[in-house]
């Protein structure tokens, strides 16, 4: 039978493949070079493009990731219905919105084409295997049609229902398949804590009442299946962004029909950080009406204390960082060098395979190796994590409401950009350990709201790694929060860095929790302005205007 087959990815590839070396006349095609010499290299045929695949087809396969590609593909721009002559048998097995599949099944029974939609399951491991799950929507006897092809693609083949049922099937299915990846990896996960073996406990598992099809075929923590993506560092097979997609349609669909699915939400907005940014968006509005009084906190901004009693405040000596690095150097020397470095090795080996990790990182710090050495064993395989940061529009403005402090501030943004050409542009930042972020998130989503450009640096930055941001953005302002006392090494190393890469007009604010002692050291230094505990988010906007203002008019 000839067949064109069209989206050769991490499944569509393997598919093509299967149905080639039945003996099929197959033609494909897919935008992706590497994907088209991967599946030449296995005699398939490939055309030019997708109009020229289907010359002569009886069957059109397509395998593409979204439904914008598949509408796109066939109603839009590529317009490829129209190339396909009466009788020809469409199988899409991507998996798309129930209502795209209806919306180009209708157009194409228009043409006398027949369609299917038939996504699948089974991950890239069935793909190759040949036995992938087909769920079919559709005519029963366009899938009797189907049935011969499909079954050299796969080894389950069910009948959901009309056209369209299928997709709905699939995202039924991938919705508890990612409820049970996320609890899958938990429990691997506090089993591992407690010093398990992660193939011991996932055999448990899986012969008991919390099997699943994770523990069988795709085990998700490294070192339990030898080709699932997690023994092979998370890259390749069956992206997160898709299986993200998929979680997307499903909640899409649940939201249609008026459907409660808690868990299956919840999934989805763990993967998209949705619980992180709605904590950060109740912290703007909770700062926006502790900042307007609306919310009191007393000794902040209700009944505070008109003359407070200077608080002593143990001032700790330069002398003592010099002094603690000494004695690093000192208890490096005096160690077990190659004991030292065998005990980081085996670190990043438990990391690569899987095994308890606290276990061999308590024995690498008895030989007194670092929590530095300690973290870059395990780095070599992890990655450092980067955590997603976002300004939050809105949030804080909105606690306001149409308050003259708010249209003060904006009227002033906006008459800056008109003398400057730009906006005010401001980086926050954090510095050192310091690993409290929800200051500096509440303050960029306020001075983003009052019309600032709000670049956000990820934690624990050097003072050069800032400087650098601050450069390559162009910035006009460096605000630095501090609550952890580093203030008086880190602020001056910034200052010094944005000297010596000719950012010496970028000026530098800090805020947090900074000793009134120490207030006359940082603006001798070179800071512009310190705003303390319990500074109005609008107060310190309003002097950050004002220091812009003095400077560039």
């Amino acid at each position: 039978m000839k067949i064109a087959f069209i989206g050769l990815g991490n499944m569509g590839g393997p598919m093509a493949h299967n149905l080639h070396k039945a003996g099929h006349e197959v033609r494909a095609f897919d935008l992706s070079q590497p994907a088209r010499d991967k599946l030449a290299a296995d005699g398939v045929p490939i055309a030019a493009d997708a109009k020229a695949a289907v010359q002569g087809a009886e069957v059109v396969i397509t395998m593409l990731p979204a439904s914008q590609h598949v509408e796109g593909l066939f109603l839009g721009a590529g317009d490829l219905l129209a190339q396909l002559p009466a009788g020809t048998l469409i199988i899409d097995c991507s998996t798309i919105a129930a209502a795209t599949s209806r919306k180009v099944a209708e157009a194409a029974k228009a043409k006398g084409v027949a369609f299917i939609d038939a996504p699948v399951s089974g991950g890239t491991g069935g793909a190759i295997a040949g036995t992938l799950t087909f769920m079919v929507g559709g005519d029963a006897a366009d899938l009797e049609r189907a049935r011969p092809i499909l079954e050299k693609m796969g080894a389950n083949i069910f009948h959901a229902g009309a056209v369209g049922a299928g997709q709905t099937a699939k995202i039924c299915n991938n919705m508890l398949l990612g409820i049970l990846m996320a609890g899958t990896s938990e429990a691997i996960a506090l089993g591992v804590a407690n010093g398990l073996d992660p193939k011991v406990l996932s055999e448990i598992m899986r012969r008991s009442s919390g099997g699943n099809w994770a523990l069988e075929k795709y085990n998700p923590y490294p070192g339990v299946h030898e080709n699932a993506p997690a023994s092979k560092g998370y890259a390749g097979g069956f992206g997160t962004d898709l299986m993200l997609k998929d979680l997307g349609l499903s909640q899409e669909n649940a939201t249609a029909v008026k459907a409660s699915t808690p868990l299956g939400g919840m999934a989805r907005a763990i993967e998209t950080g949705m619980p992180k940014m709605r904590i950060e968006e109740s912290a703007a509005r909770r700062q926006a009406r502790i900042d307007q009084g609306k919310d009191t906190i007393v000794g902040v901004n209700k009944y505070r204390i008109q003359d407070e009693v200077p608080v002593e405040v143990l001032d700790i000596p330069a002398s003592v960082r010099d002094e603690q690095i000494a004695r690093l150097r000192n208890i490096k020397a005096r160690r077990d060098a190659a004991a030292v470095q065998k005990a980081l090795e085996r670190i990043t080996q438990v990391a690569e395979k899987g095994g308890n990790l606290l276990d061999a990182s308590i024995d690498a710090v008895r030989l007194r190796a670092t929590v530095g050495e300690v973290s870059d064993a395990m780095e070599k395989v992890f990655g450092r994590y980067v955590a997603t940061t976002r300004v939050i529009s809105g949030a804080y403005s909105s606690e306001y409401g149409d308050d003259e402090v708010i249209r003060s501030l904006r009227a002033r943004t906006e008459k800056f950009l008109e003398k400057n050409g730009r906006r005010p542009r401001q980086l926050v930042t954090k510095m050192g350990q310091d690993g409290h972020d929800r200051g500096i998130k509440v303050v960029a989503t306020a001075y983003a709201d009052v019309g600032f450009d709000v670049d956000i640096s990820p934690m624990f930055q050097t003072p050069e790694e800032a400087a650098k941001m601050a450069i390559e953005n162009d910035v006009h302002v460096v605000g630095v929060s501090s609550l952890a006392a580093g203030h008086k090494t880190l602020v001056p190393e910034l200052i010094e860095q944005l000297k010596k890469m000719g950012g010496q007009d970028i000026i530098v604010v800090v805020g947090g929790v900074i000793p009134p002692a120490d207030y006359d050291f940082l603006y001798q230094k070179g800071v512009k302005g310190i705003f303390g505990p319990g500074t109005a988010v609008t107060d310190s906007a309003d002097r950050v205007l004002q220091l812009l203002e003095e400077k560039y008019g």
